[in-house]
């Protein structure tokens, strides 16, 4: 029998992520290393990381997966997204109530459906002049949200964004 203070997987503060499966993963991770050869955070790929706080992504980052950062209540820093970013699918960040800026570069043509929903602390947002949709509720309860930029080029922008 284990005691309270012992772990079946260990404990580790900063963590080198090479699009390994989330079960893998030790038990708390507060500073991720995304690999650099990585184009793609996949789905769910650090779904409910509840003592994650600071993520740092690859250059060459071109979408950001159903629910990757889904409830990453922690989640306080992003490094900037890269240019070569196209996607930020549906729930994306969900929930990362601690997460007040994040960068949305040239480049992003999608954002998903409710993929910053709940993001409480997020303060402000410009979109890129690249942005061609922002789905449905993709900004709903955003409840720090101060200024939000929209671009002349945007098509198309769902209910209750």
């Amino acid at each position: 029998m284990m005691s309270p203070h012992q772990h079946e997987k260990p404990i580790q503060q900063v963590y080198l992520y090479r699009g390994q499966n989330r079960d893998d993963f030790p038990d708390i991770v507060t500073h991720v290393d995304v690999d650099w050869d990585l184009t793609e955070i996949p789905q769910e790929g650090f779904y409910d990381s509840e003592d994650l706080e600071l993520i740092m992504l690859p250059k060459r980052l071109r979408i950001i997966g159903v629910a990757a950062f889904y409830n990453c209540r922690k989640l306080r820093y992003i490094s900037p997204l890269p240019p070569s970013l196209r996607e930020i699918q549906n729930h994306s960040f969900y929930g990362c109530r601690m997460l007040r800026r994040i960068h949305l570069p040239e480049g992003l043509r999608v954002i998903g459906y409710a993929a910053f929903f709940r993001c409480w602390a997020l303060k402000e947002l410009i979109i890129p002049t690249t942005i061609r949709e922002i789905h449905d509720s993709a900004f709903v309860g955003c409840r720090g949200l101060e200024s939000l930029l929209l671009p002349e080029g945007l098509q198309v922008i769902r209910e209750q964004t």
